[in-house]
């Protein structure tokens, strides 16, 4: 075997796609993450912000289930 890059550990998920959902979706463990469930869905939580986006997200088991939520207009 070759020498492991020190990059190859590093996952790029499909934020933009996933965000790009109208629909709820799930996310599950040992298909589209490997890490465990919490931290996922603080990644989640992150890429979302990132993007000018909310989530809302369920845990289910070791899976997720996640809803963009619409962001409310603010009153002036």
């Amino acid at each position: 075997m070759g020498k492991k890059r020190k990059d190859d550990a590093v996952i790029r998920y499909p934020w933009d796609r996933w965000f790009a959902r109208k629909h709820p979706f799930p996310l599950r463990r040992g298909w589209e993450f490997l890490c465990q469930t919490h931290s996922m869905a603080v990644q989640v939580r992150n890429a979302a912000a990132a993007r000018n986006k909310r989530v809302s997200i369920k845990i289910i088991g070791e899976n997720l289930h996640v809803t963009i939520v619409k962001k409310k207009r603010r009153k002036n």
